[in-house]
Order: C-alpha cells, then structure tokens, then sequence
C-alpha cells in the first residue's frame, strides 16, 4: 500500500495505483498555480479504471467555525471550483506533455 497524507489524514492507496498530491507537484507549483485564483484538488487517484479527485477536509477540530461553509453551500462550490480547475490542469499536463502527470490525462488520448 501507498500512503498519501493530507494534513492530520492518511490515504491509502493499491501499489498498483498512480497517486500524486496534486496541489504538491510541479506541474501545479510551477505553471498551474500562475493563473490567479486557480485551485486543485488535494489528491489524484488513478485505478487503471476510474480517476479519482479526493479533496480531504478535516473539520474535526473546528466544527463551529466551518459549520456556515457546510450548511451554507460553500464548501460545495469550493470544491467543484476545485475539481474545475483539477481537470483543466490535466489538460494542460497533457497540452505540455508533462510526464509527472502522464497517467492522469493518458484516459484522454
């Protein structure tokens, strides 16, 4: 198994899987994060099968601060705006043939 961690959470992956911490890699630190109020999800999944975008947010500890992002729709166009910005990433990778992220946008070619 591979583990991913994302603040206080551990991910586990199949050692088959490709996995990145996508808001960490290069591609995102040194070209994607440029645009102005670009955002990525936290974690790339790839099953062979099935892509998988995970966005970890632990609110365990703030639970009353953040309850007006959960109840009020917040956190939902957060995370789509993230997910958003995620896939146009990909593309971009793929656009730059950017080999880090060669197995998230294969899916596409």
């Amino acid at each position: 198994m591979r583990i991913i961690t994302e603040g206080d959470l551990r991910f586990s992956f199949p050692d088959d899987w490709s996995i990145v911490k996508f808001d960490d890699c290069n591609f995102y630190r040194h070209r994607i994060s440029k645009c102005q109020e670009t955002k990525a999800v936290d974690i790339l999944a790839w099953s062979g099968e099935v892509l998988y975008m995970i966005e970890a947010k632990d609110f365990r500890r703030e639970k009353i601060k953040n309850q007006p992002r959960l109840t009020g729709g917040e956190l939902a166009i957060e995370v789509a705006q993230k997910v958003r910005d995620t896939i146009a990433g990909i593309f971009g990778a793929y656009r730059w043939k950017n080999e880090e992220l060669h197995d998230f946008y294969k899916m596409f070619l």
